[in-house]
């Protein structure tokens, strides 16, 4: 008689089992949790020293969210700026006021809280992996990918677009693009955080294409797609409109310009051209005076950075150079050579060469192009976004996100997949984090000493600017209108912590025929170019000096 034949019993369908080299989520601290606290220290410190530290762009970004604030919708909408960051300083800001030192703090805790969001993103994206190398060396990759700390300490949108990057990472790798809604509206946030970006979302839309294994996820690409053009449409169609054409932003044609032409005709520090905003005399024999004056001085600190949008609309004429074929190979040999051998170059041998030597298994690499095939999307992705600004202009700031994109594809990639491989060291896997972290301490302290330095500096600059207030206010005279002699965008910070609007500029190459002239007649001359203008004139130089010089009104001596 034959014996009844014994079923299997039936499997689970989603094992509970812990993979070996994987701890529970509960009771565990190892090196990525200790990694990830220690970072977020790091960049709380960094916030806090860096809170009243303000640059040139941000100056431009802190001013249209009092735009917004106050409601001139009209004014915020401009094609070099991208939106985002100023929409949420200026949110923000209806909580706890809009004095430039609280909108420039301000600014500072928005790059710190989305600096720790990224953390912990990073930490918990690590946690889906079997192995144990991905939490650590991520975030370690993230505090090295700026060339140093995250960019904390510039009031931009950078540390942001790191966030919002990171995010994409996710949803496209351990995620597939399955939350397709969350994905499109984290691709239109990208496109609001930094426009100039749009070529590289066009470029996504074939490359996801090709990475996906199956219907849906073809489906989920065009469902994500759809939601990131109607995120976009958002600013795209108020910036069309204002334009009186289809309109992406100014950006890429005015980086272009500037960058790869030449042009000088940024701001009139540097101009040589013409402008509808410019007026000239003759001043005897010394020569002719050549100043600006900007009729929206009230509503920007300085307006042709503000809205460089408009300012270039302006340019009547201004001196560029044509680049040769020669002259574009030979910078973009320089930008790839600073970017891929210098600020990129710590995480590509600290971190990123040593996770694929340590956790390469047989057939990972023919993988790449059949299961593992998003993650080589995921990575071209993260190359694309940085080759698209070493083709024009490239910084570390700039470059990050997409530098992160892509180590976040390579680390996924080295640790996805099955455990530890037989013969590989467990402790050299911690070792790879540790390395990358001592690395960004090397990079750390240096910008933490000038940070510190730079708070003090600017503690003083706050404190000066007060009590010269205080003085002007009780001569009768006041500094909210400045007339500038000299460079403003040095000093661009300075007026802003000041609370002034640079209402117009006698151009750098002007005020070396002004200083020509007898003292008396100096003040003859400022007196019948700007008299009823403002109270005050600063005389700058390049290395943000200033002097301060009382505008002569109608029959003062």
């Amino acid at each position: 008689m034959p014996k009844p034949k014994k079923h299997p019993a039936a499997r689970p369908v989603a094992a509970a089992t812990t993979p070996p080299d994987r701890a529970p989520l509960t009771g565990r601290f190892g090196v990525a949790e200790g990694v990830a606290l220690f970072a977020a220290a790091l960049c709380l410190l960094l916030t806090w020293l860096s809170r009243n530290t303000l640059n040139p762009d941000g100056v431009s970004y802190l001013d249209l969210a009092t735009r917004l604030a106050q409601g001139d919708w009209s004014s915020f909408v401009q094609g070099y700026w991208s939106p985002l960051y100023p929409a949420l300083v200026a949110l923000v800001s209806a909580i706890v006021g809009r004095e430039p030192v609280t909108l420039i703090a301000t600014a500072h805790a928005i790059s710190g809280v989305f600096a720790l969001l990224t953390i912990a993103l990073l930490w918990w994206w690590g946690r889906a992996l079997p192995g144990r190398l991905f939490g650590g060396a991520a975030v370690a990759t993230f505090l090295l990918i700026s060339a140093g700390l995250p960019r904390i300490e510039a009031v931009t949108p950078d540390v942001v677009l790191l966030a919002i990057m990171a995010g994409i990472g996710y949803e496209l790798l351990p995620r597939r693009g399955e939350r397709w809604l969350l994905l499109g509206l984290l691709l239109g946030a990208a496109f609001l955080t930094k426009t100039s970006a749009w070529p590289w979302l066009l470029v996504m839309v074939p490359l996801r294409l090709w990475g996906a294994r199956d219907r849906t996820e073809r489906w989920n690409v065009m469902r994500s797609s759809l939601v990131a053009i109607a995120v976009m449409l958002t600013w795209i169609v108020p910036m069309s409109r204002k334009a009186g054409a289809p309109s992406f932003g100014s950006a890429s044609s005015l980086n272009t310009c500037w960058y790869l032409e030449a042009c000088d005709s940024r701001t009139p520090d540097t101009h040589l051209g013409g402008h509808r905003a410019y007026h000239q005399v003759n001043v005897d024999s010394a020569g002719t005076l050549v100043w600006a004056e900007f009729a929206t001085g009230e509503k920007w600190t300085y307006a042709p950075w503000s809205d460089p949008t408009a300012w270039s609309a302006g340019v009547l004429s201004n001196h560029s150079i044509v680049p040769t074929a020669w002259d574009l190979v030979s910078y973009w040999t320089r930008q790839f050579r600073n970017t891929f051998g210098l600020w990129l170059l710590p995480v590509l041998l600290g971190i990123l060469l040593p996770s694929v030597l340590l956790l390469r298994r047989a057939g990972r690499w023919r993988a790449l192009l059949a299961e593992d095939r998003m993650v080589l999307v995921t990575a071209l992705l993260g190359f694309a976004g940085v080759m698209q600004f070493v083709l024009i202009h490239s910084e570390p700031r700039l470059i990050a996100p997409f530098g992160l994109l892509l180590a976040l594809a390579v680390l996924h990639w080295a640790s996805s997949g099955a455990a530890t491989p037989r013969g590989s060291p467990l402790l050299l896997h911690p070792g790879v984090t540790l390395l990358g972290m001592a690395g960004a301490i090397g990079f750390a302290v240096p910008r933490l000493q000038e940070g510190w330095r730079s708070s003090m500096r600017i503690d003083g600059l706050v404190n000066a600017i007060a009590h010269t207030d205080a003085t002007m206010r009780s001569a009768g005279m006041t500094q909210e209108r400045i007339v500038v002699l000299g460079p403003a965008i040095p000093i661009e910070a300075s007026a802003y912590l000041s609370g002034a609007h640079i209402v117009a500029q006698l151009l750098p190459s002007s005020v070396e025929v002004l200083k020509r002239l007898p003292t008396d007649q100096q003040q003859r001359v400022i007196g019948a170019l700007f008299s009823g203008k403002a109270d005050i004139a600063w005389l700058t130089t390049l290395d943000a000096g200033v002097t301060m010089v009382v505008i002569p009104k109608p029959g003062d001596r």
